[in-house]
């Protein structure tokens, strides 16, 4: 007659370590209840993530794998949120694509958005798209080709007024370097950073204009030695200055403040500065740690 209760028990046990190996299924592991996860709006098992897919050191896709300092970031938020890294849908989202995958419902957060501060407000105004927090600050610099001859190093840019008269490539029209330098020849737009780098080793642009880091990975990892007698080099002057950004869509203000919160707790558990080293160590760059959240790193 004891039977019945016994099996009972046996069951809760492994039931309990089902929950255990899965923390998404059961009770939660992460600092926010189910029903702040209700809150957020995300609907489903899976939350769909939208970056950049072409940014060494930053986000990079290997077969069915992601990595970088955006991909880190980006996991650590949707754990806090309740998600497990199988759980993340990641979704190619260049920045001039959010505003339409927010508003066809294909991502539910985007990271990797960067934005010059002089572009802050311009990017506030936009329909579809609203900050969720800063989570790392550049700058805005220029990559550009060194000649090892003698000869054709007159043709260098070696400082940014040398950009002057040039064709120069980057991912937004509305760019720092347009405003700055109206006189330069021309300046012609791409979907992403990679495709610019392509287009100045093709000979299609004479420089790029994109976050140091960005450049700093793709001169690192793509263009080196791509041509004989050539190299890629990025300026050590900076444009502009801006930050990385977290970003939900419009009237999800809910999720907003929870993706702050959680970037706040990757501050103060030390985690940003461990994924933030791998960036540095890999491109020799500082990332910069954004004013909102220099704080927590103060208390941490």
């Amino acid at each position: 007659m004891r039977i019945r209760p016994v099996i009972h028990r046996i069951i809760a046990l492994v039931l309990a370590s089902m929950c255990m190996l899965v923390s998404t299924g059961c009770a939660s592991t992460t600092e926010f209840s189910d029903s702040e996860r209700i809150d957020t709006g995300i609907i489903g098992p899976r939350i769909r993530i939208g970056i950049p897919l072409d940014q060494p050191a930053l986000s990079i896709r290997a077969g069915s794998t992601y990595s970088g300092f955006t991909v880190d970031v980006a996991q650590y938020v949707a754990k806090q949120l309740g998600y497990a890294p199988w759980q993340i849908e990641w979704v190619e989202a260049q920045p001039k694509a959010l505003e339409q995958l927010f508003q066809e419902g294909n991502i539910d957060i985007a990271a990797g958005l960067f934005v010059p501060d002089s572009q802050l407000e311009q990017i506030k105004e936009q329909v579809n798209i609203l900050l969720a927090g800063a989570y790392a600050r550049d700058d805005e610099s220029i990559l550009a080709i060194h000649h090892q001859r003698e000869e054709e190093q007159h043709q260098d840019i070696t400082v940014a007024q040398d950009i002057l008269g040039k064709v120069v490539c980057t991912v937004s029209a509305e760019d720092l370097t347009k405003q700055q330098w109206p006189g330069m020849t021309h300046v012609i737009q791409q979907p992403s950073v990679m495709q610019c780098a392509t287009a100045l080793m093709s000979g299609m642009a004479d420089a790029v204009v994109a976050p140091r880091i960005a450049l700093t990975g793709i001169a690192h990892t793509s263009l080196e030695d791509a041509v004989s007698g050539r190299n890629a080099q990025v300026l050590t002057e900076a444009l502009d200055t801006g930050a990385y950004y977290m970003v939900v869509k419009t009237g999800a203000n809910t999720l907003q403040s929870r993706i702050a919160l959680a970037l706040e707790h990757m501050v103060q558990t030390g985690t940003w500065q461990e994924v933030t080293e791998h960036v540095e160590h890999s491109t020799g760059v500082r990332v910069g740690l954004p004013q909102a959240l220099q704080q927590q790193k103060k208390d941490a």
